[in-house]
């Protein structure tokens, strides 16, 4: 009985400790200066490590993890490791339409970049189809 007791206090210490730790994941300041950045302009023009949540096309791969990606405002750098394409299973074209998450990576010598977390594919290419039409 005595054992029982003393590892339901384990059990519950171990609890507290963990939802302790992912407290912050529940509650984020959400007032001034928390926007996320939506366009590449704005993302070229932000602070390091700010969020962004950018939609448009990965244009061309520069080398192993680094794409050129362009919106309606411009084009920026973005770093997408191998593990951030997610559930991605087909090849991403120049004409799909993507949704990168991730946050900016502001350098003072080189070009600001977009450290990228996850895509997301929006929307494919259309791509038609050849149908047979029936003479009878």
């Amino acid at each position: 009985m005595r054992q029982t007791m003393k590892h339901q206090m384990i059990r519950g210490m171990a609890l507290v400790a963990v939802l302790g730790a992912s407290t912050p994941l529940w509650a984020q300041y959400a007032g001034p200066g928390s926007e996320t950045i939506k366009t590449v302009e704005e993302a070229k023009n932000a602070s390091d490590e700010v969020p962004v949540v950018l939609t448009g096309h990965i244009v061309r791969q520069v080398n192993r993890e680094d794409y050129l990606f362009r919106d309606s405002t411009g084009e920026i750098s973005v770093e997408i490791d191998g593990d951030e394409w997610g559930a991605i299973r087909e090849p991403v074209t120049p004409e799909m339409t993507v949704r990168i998450s991730g946050e900016v990576d502001y350098h003072r010598t080189e070009p600001t970049d977009i450290d990228v977390k996850q895509v997301e594919i929006i929307e494919t290419a259309y791509k038609p189809t050849m149908t047979t039409i029936n003479q009878s």
